[in-house]
């Protein structure tokens, strides 16, 4: 019994290191190992996606023809809508399962050497074929799971406290763990350029959208999105300031940090809001939040303000405005010189695109013609100098018959 189950772990170690199966397994290794490091938060579990339009294949087949390289590979094969590491996982999987078996059973025929390599390859590129195909269909019914709701959690988080969960957070990387009285949210966020936060520091996030966006000094309405990462100060002092003010036990509870911060950190934003127009928020996020860090301060209870992320701003849509409120009344009144402005610029900019597209046809409709009637010409030209050619010819003739 011991010596046959040698004999068969041997086997499978032979079959699974030998080519093509060892390419699968690799790749199957590879694939085991970021999974652990995401279950740990090392990393995230869509760090390897591509932009790809959602949707079965046939409802997003018009849309291979603006996509290139990868993204387009994908949708073609019909393996878009789910996390690229799914995908990879999956076709790792089952590339190593059907080529592991037809080596198994096939490949002891096949003798060793460079004959094994040439079978083998079409081997690896039939089963790594068959493995996409059937992944692409193993992810067809898991597509709606991964369905972006975005728009439908921005409301659920507002002001609220959320705990980092990976092992850092920066501009390119990172996840938070919010507690909305369910199972959780995981939420990605990101720190400005040349800010890292450590897992277990506190952000609080406020967004402000509609008719609650945060007030421009033009008086235009912007929806934005504002995480704030605290922590509790690593001092004596300040660790003692926050056990006096909270307590000890509260000093990482959620609703205790919000009552503190929520309200001073909203109406920081609106100071800051008040002070710039509309364009320069938009365009000058970082002088924006060194503002937010400079009207916040330094007192804040023992805790230290590691960083300010502005994770969006766009401008309040023109009708989610309230026509009868004086400061949205002036609002619309810019949004619609700013955009009537446009509008116009626009509008001569593609008039003069149509007169420089129609002149430019009326200069080559000339030229052709002039080049035209220059070839005819030519060819008339050549035609009298062949006659008479001709005719001076016929008459030297005559001359020397008579």
């Amino acid at each position: 019994m011991h010596y046959s189950c040698t004999r068969a772990w041997i086997r499978f170690t032979a079959t699974s290191t030998s080519f093509p199966t060892a390419l699968f397994s690799i790749l199957l290794g590879v694939c085991v190992l970021y999974w652990l490091c995401a279950v740990l938060g090392v990393v995230d579990i869509d760090i390897l996606d591509v932009d790809v339009p959602d949707g079965d294949f046939g409802a997003a087949a018009n849309a291979t023809s603006n996509l290139n390289g990868l993204a387009g590979l994908l949708l073609k094969l019909g393996l878009n809508a789910v996390p690229l590491t799914i995908i990879i996982s999956l076709v790792a999987l089952i590339g190593w399962a059907l080529c592991y078996f037809v080596v198994h059973f096939l490949f002891r025929f096949v003798a060793d050497g460079l004959f094994r390599y040439l079978f083998g390859l079409p081997v690896f590129i039939g089963t790594l074929y068959a493995a996409i195909m059937t992944t692409a269909a193993l992810i067809r019914p898991l597509r709606p799971l991964f369905n972006s709701t975005t728009q439908h959690t921005v409301k659920l988080v507002l002001g609220q406290t959320a705990i980092v969960r990976t092992s850092r957070v920066d501009e390119n990387f990172g996840e938070v763990n919010l507690a909305d009285g369910g199972a959780g949210l995981i939420l990605k966020v990101r720190a400005e350029t040349g800010q890292t936060l450590t897992k277990g520091e506190r952000v609080v996030l406020l967004d402000r959208r509609g008719k609650d966006g945060l007030i421009c000094r033009d008086h235009m309405r912007a929806d934005i999105t504002v995480a704030f990462y605290l922590r509790v100060n690593e001092t004596p002092e300040d660790v003692l300031k926050v056990a006096k003010s909270i307590g000890a036990e509260r000093a990482s509870d959620r609703a205790a940090i919000n009552l503190l911060f929520a309200a001073k950190f909203s109406e920081a934003l609106k100071t800051v809001g008040k002070q710039v127009e509309f364009v320069q928020l938009f365009e000058n996020r970082q002088q924006f939040r060194e503002k937010i860090i400079e009207v916040i301060g330094d007192d804040l209870n023992g805790y230290v303000l590691e960083d300010v992320a502005i994770d969006h701003i766009e401008q309040t849509p023109k009708a989610a405005l309230d026509a009868s409120n004086i400061r949205d009344a002036e609002g619309i009144r810019k949004i619609t010189e700013l955009t009537a402005a446009q509008n116009i610029r626009t509008n001569i900019l593609e008039r003069d695109e149509e007169l420089a597209i129609k002149k430019k046809n009326v200069e080559t409709i000339e030229a052709m013609l002039e080049l035209e009637r220059q070839h005819c010409d030519a060819e008339a030209r050549q035609k009298r100098e062949v006659l008479t050619i001709g005719a001076r010819e016929e008459a030297e003739t005559k001359k020397i018959q008579e």
